[in-house]
Order: structure tokens, then sequence, then C-alpha cells
């Protein structure tokens, strides 16, 4: 008897098993959103040695164990065909959207205000990512930070700005922790300097940003 069952699971491991393949999007982990008129990369997570074909509906370009997909239409559909089987996946392609920046004070009792730049986390793709880097123009000096704060620098060349002064960010790098993807934006907001919102009076309490009119 225990022959007949050694025998039995020597069978079954001698069965050839399905791999299971998987697309991980570096843009957000676990989503089907892509996006038109930028590179799209989907990880290839299984035996990727074993893939013989790869068919889309749209462009598309194999780097060993990425997909770089190009999106022509709405509807993107991928079949892996392996040795083993085949795996269909299927995405929805739209145009990238613009992040909004917003600003948000903190620690009004210390003398060195802190400004937190914030991205809205209306759109679904900017909550995963926190910003990195970004350069800004004030009055046509441009400045860089390294993170998601105003600089002692920024803030001191906003304070000695004068009335109708305008705020630009021109450019924003962000990261994605979880897939480690970084995204490059060129923005295009703006903000005008008005003192009158708070009276033109700053006091300790003053906030920057309660000077800096809505993006133009």
């Amino acid at each position: 008897m225990k022959t007949i069952i050694a025998t039995a699971f020597l069978m079954l491991s001698l069965i050839p098993r399905a791999q299971e393949y998987t697309l991980e999007n570096k843009w957000v982990k676990g989503s089907n959103q892509i996006y038109y008129g930028v590179n799209n990369y989907l990880i290839i997570k299984g035996e990727v040695d074993s893939i013989k074909k790869i068919e889309s509906n749209v462009g598309i370009q194999r780097q060993h164990d990425s997909l770089l997909v190009m999106p022509g239409q709405e509807k993107v559909l991928i079949t892996l065909y392996t040795t083993k089987g085949k795996s269909s996946f299927e995405y929805k392609a739209s145009s990238l959207p613009m992040p909004k920046i917003n600003f948000r004070c903190r620690d009004f009792n210390k003398t060195a205000k802190s400004i937190i730049i914030e991205t809205d986390t209306a759109n679904y793709l900017y909550p995963y990512y926190t910003i990195l880097q970004y350069t800004i123009n004030i009055d046509g000096r441009k400045l860089m930070g390294n993170s998601n704060y105003m600089t002692s620098a920024i803030l001191d060349a906003i304070n000695k700005s004068p009335d109708g002064g305008k705020i630009y960010f021109s450019e924003v790098l962000y990261w994605n922790k979880e897939t480690d993807n970084y995204l490059r934006i060129n923005m295009g907001q703006s903000w005008v300097i008005d003192r009158s919102l708070i009276n033109g009076i700053i006091t300790p309490s003053t906030c920057l940003v309660e000077y800096l009119k809505s993006p133009q």
C-alpha cells in the first residue's frame, strides 16, 4: 500500500504545474491604471525565461523582466504565452493627471514657520507619491528644495518680495516608495503675494500662506 501511495505522489510531482504570472504596475502597486504619452512599466513576476510570446492590442516592448507599454487606446489587453499556458491582463489608459499643490502651516509658535508642500489627495495617483525635490521661481529667482518643506531661503525670498510678486512651481519630483517609481512633473501653478489678505499686518502667528492668493 505504501508503495502505491509513494508512486502516486511521484507521478503527481512529474505533472507540469501552471506557473502563476503577475504584472506589477510601477505607477501604483496592484493598480490597473496606466497613462497616455508616458512610459508605463509593468514588472513581470514569474519565470520570465519561460515566456515564449507576448501579445497586446497596443504598443509594447519587453525589457527582460519588465514591459514598456505605450497605450493608444483606453482598453489595454496583454497576454503572456509561456511553456505552461498563458496569462491575460487588462489595463485602463487615461491622460496623466496634473497634481495640484497646496501649502500647510506648522508650528505657529516657532520663530521660523514650517510650511509643508502637499499634493491634492483628491486625485487617485498622487496620494501614493512623496515630494522629493522641487524647483520654485520667486519673482524670476529660481530656488530648489529637497523635501516637501519650503526651505528657509525660499521663505525669506517670499517674505522679502513685494505685493504682486508671483510664486511659481516649475518642476516637482515625486517618488513612490512602495514601487520605487519616480515621476517628474512640469508644473503650471502660480500664486500671487497679497498682504492685504491679512490687512498688511504680519504678527508672530501669521502664516505665509495666509497672504498667497489661490493659484492663478
